[in-house]
This record gives C-alpha cells, structure tokens and sequence, in this order.
C-alpha cells in the first residue's frame, strides 16, 4: 500500500453536519459527516444521535464531537501506516454558533446541561489535531447524510464525494 504523502493535497478533511430534532417520533437527531483523505471520500457515516438536542447548534455540537472522535482514530491509522498526519484535520461545520461554542472557553448559561462527553472537540483543538472551520450550507457535502434533499443537490453532493452512478444492464452488457 503506497498512499503518496508526498502530495501538497495529503490532507485528512472532513464535513460535519446534523439536522435538528428530525425524528418525528422522539425528536432525536441526526448526525453525519465524512472524511476525505487527499481528494478521495474514505470515510462516513450517519446515525441518529443519543439524546435530545435543544437546538440547533446542540445538535451540530454533538455531530462534530463524533466526527472528532472520529478524526483522531483515522490520525492514528494513518500514523500505523507510517503516514504521520502533519498538519491538524480540518472539520468543515456549517454552524457558526456551534464553531464559536466549539472553540470557547467558558459555558454559557443556555448550555450548561451540555454532557461532558461532547466537549471532547474542544480537546481535540486545543491539542492541534483538529482545526474548525466554516462551510456554507449550499456547499455542505454531509447535508446527504443527515436530511432528504432535492434531486439536484443529492447530485451535486454524490459528485463531490466521488460516487459515481451504476451504469444500466444494457450499459455494461447485461442479459438480454
């Protein structure tokens, strides 16, 4: 296996997202993201999160702690690998408030029952292995993995992560 670090674009990426309270059922909601590693998606996933978010930006703190977590066992995979990481992961979250709360050193009053276990990103950026930074909505690759979209953006977004779409039997010769 030879991954090429050699490359100014060997970067470990990734997109971070959630859609608030989107279980109609129990209000839970939904995180996602994604990783890429020099250009390539090699990672994602998408799972309903353990507990109720109270807004917004608690459900796209607790989406970006799991891509934290996340982020750091691929740092050490690739450090297995030989492949030391040399520049922080950058995690691209299209929440400002969440980005600004991610990075703050004091609690806010409305996010005091916030569970220990979420702060885990502020760790992570303080340690260097991570890096936030913002992404707008309209270029947010991780919107597939957390919310129905309209045709148009599922294209788009599977476009950018680098799936392709199956060719048809008659395409590559099937049985007739």
């Amino acid at each position: 296996l030879v991954l090429g670090s050699s490359s100014k674009h060997f970067q470990l990426t990734a997109y971070c997202d959630a859609d608030w309270a989107g279980d109609s059922s129990d209000r839970k909601s939904c995180s996602g993201f994604l990783f890429r590693l020099g250009g390539a998606t090699v990672a994602w996933a998408s799972r309903k999160q353990t507990c109720v978010a109270m807004s917004t930006m608690e459900a796209e703190y607790v989406a970006l702690s799991e891509a934290a977590r996340e982020a750091v066992w691929m740092r050490r995979l690739l450090t297995e690998l030989n492949e030391t990481p040399k520049l922080p992961t950058i995690i691209y979250e299209d929440n400002r408030s969440c980005l600004d709360f991610a990075v703050m050193d004091q609690q806010k009053k409305r996010s005091k029952h916030i569970d220990t276990r979420y702060h885990y990103t502020k760790h992570c950026c303080s340690s260097g292995e991570i890096e936030l930074q913002f992404c707008p909505s309209e270029s947010m690759v991780a919107d597939i993995l957390t919310k129905p979209l309209g045709s148009n953006k599922v294209k788009r977004f599977a476009t950018l992560m680098g799936l392709a779409p199956v060719p048809a039997e008659e395409e590559i010769g099937g049985d007739e």
